[in-house]
C-alpha cells in the first residue's frame, strides 16, 4: 500500500504547526523549524502558492521569529 503525501498540504500543515509554536507556546526555535520547512516545501511545488495567505504569513512570521532570535541572542549565527 502506497502512502501518498500531498506536498501542498504538508507545507500548509508546517505553517499551522509553526503558528502554534510561535503564537501559542512562544517557542521560537520550534516555530522557526516549522516555518522554514513550510517555505522550503512550498519552493518545491509545481503550483504557485506565493499569493496564498498561509504562505505569505509563513514568510512574514519566519522573518519575525529570526529577528526575535537574533535580538535575544546576538551570537546565534556564530553557533551554527
Amino acid at each position: 500500500m502506497s502512502h501518498l503525501v500531498d506536498p501542498e498540504l504538508e507545507a500548509e500543515t508546517c505553517y499551522h504547526l509553526g503558528k502554534i509554536w510561535y503564537k501559542g507556546f512562544k517557542n521560537l526555535n520550534k516555530a522557526k523549524k516549522h516555518y522554514t520547512g513550510c517555505v522550503r516545501l512550498a519552493a518545491t511545488l509545481v503550483k504557485d502558492v506565493s499569493k496564498m495567505m498561509w504562505f505569505k504569513e509563513a514568510c512574514d512570521h519566519l522573518q519575525e521569529v529570526r529577528q526575535k532570535i537574533l535580538e535575544s541572542d546576538p551570537k546565534y549565527l556564530e553557533k551554527k
